[in-house]
This record gives C-alpha cells, structure tokens and sequence, in this order.
C-alpha cells in the first residue's frame, strides 16, 4: 500500500509541478522554484540527473576533485655565438680602459642572454712589424690579458691561441691594414633558452 501511495504521490507531484526553467535540471522543481520532494524527504529525479548536482537536493556542494596542473614545458634551447673584436695600439699588450668598459658590456650581454656557456676562445694576434717571435709572444700577452679582464667579470674557462702575425688584416688593395691586425678576437657559444 505505501508503494502505491508513494506512486501516487510521485504522479501528482509531477502532474502538478513544473520546471522553473526551461534549462535541463537534475531534480524536478515547483512552480516556485523549490526542489520536489518524494514521501521519504527523497528529491525527485528527472531523466536528465547527473551525480554532480546532488548538491541541488543536500544542499551540500559536493568538492570536485582538483585537477593537476599542467606540467611545465621542458625547456627548449638554442645554440648562440656572441663575438667582441678588441684592438690595441702598436706594441701595446694592456687591455685600455675603454676596452674594459667594451668587454665589461659583452660580459653582461653573455650573462644575460646564455643559459649556459659551452666555450670560450680568445685569440691574440699581431701587425707584421717586427719579428715573429716578438709578435708571437705580444698576442699571447694581449690574449692573456684580455683573459684576466673577463675572468674580472664572471667569464671563465677561456682557451687561448696566439697567432702573432700569421692571419694579418689586409684592405681592399691588399696591403696590410695594421691597426686591424693587432687584436684579440673573443668568440662565445652556449645555449640560450627560448620558451
């Protein structure tokens, strides 16, 4: 008999109750927008009732589970290369304080812009005046100091060639362009991230 009348009582209350809205909803709704009740205080289900709203019924918001976050991207690198040409007068080895404003402004674009730096190569070199052992021993002394001068500034791990006067400069006549020819060549790679 009480399944009859609960029947019964389901039957009426759906006869007599509308949606509120005209959206889905898990639970039949009262013209006045409350939930619909069963004989047992039980809500009463539509067709369209799905687990995550039986909030609408216990009044308790039920916790989604949290979701993970996405994992980070693995980095992605990029091989780079920065080069500083540094010149020196004739049979001069000191690094100039101009120079070491250049070399101190290279060393930050290296700190800043590589991840990690792969190798350093500084190479010295000299004009054609004297002779090749003076020559070859004045660009080993200016490499070495340029060197000094970046190791100053965080830049370590350098290898260093002297080439005296054996890859000289020369213009567009073929005759050797001197000021040119007395330099250190500094050569930078490493990788850069770029995500």
């Amino acid at each position: 008999m009480k399944k009859t009348v609960t029947a019964l009582t389901l039957a009426l209350a759906a006869s007599s109750f509308a949606y509120a809205n005209t959206e889905p909803t898990s639970y039949w709704v009262s013209s006045n927008g409350k939930v619909v009740k069963d004989g047992f205080d039980g809500c009463v289900k539509t067709t369209q009732w799905k687990a995550e709203d039986a909030y609408i019924c216990t009044g308790e918001k039920v916790e989604e589970p949290a979701v993970a976050a996405p994992a980070p991207a693995a980095p992605v690198y990029q091989n780079v290369e920065q080069s500083l040409t540094v010149y020196f007068p004739n049979d001069v080895a000191k690094v100039s304080a101009a120079n070491q404003a250049r070399l101190a402004e290279f060393a930050g674009n290296i700190s800043s812009t590589m991840k990690d730096v792969e190798g350093v190569m500084v190479s010295g070199h000299a004009s054609s005046p004297g002779s090749d052992g003076y020559n070859m021993r004045l660009s080993q002394r200016r490499a070495n100091n340029v060197v000094g001068e970046l190791n100053k500034l965080g830049v370590h791990n350098a290898t260093v060639n002297a080439y005296g006067e054996t890859d000289l400069v020369y213009d567009a006549n073929g005759k050797e362009d001197q000021e040119r020819s007395r330099r250190v060549v500094i050569d930078v790679n490493g990788k850069k991230q770029v995500n």
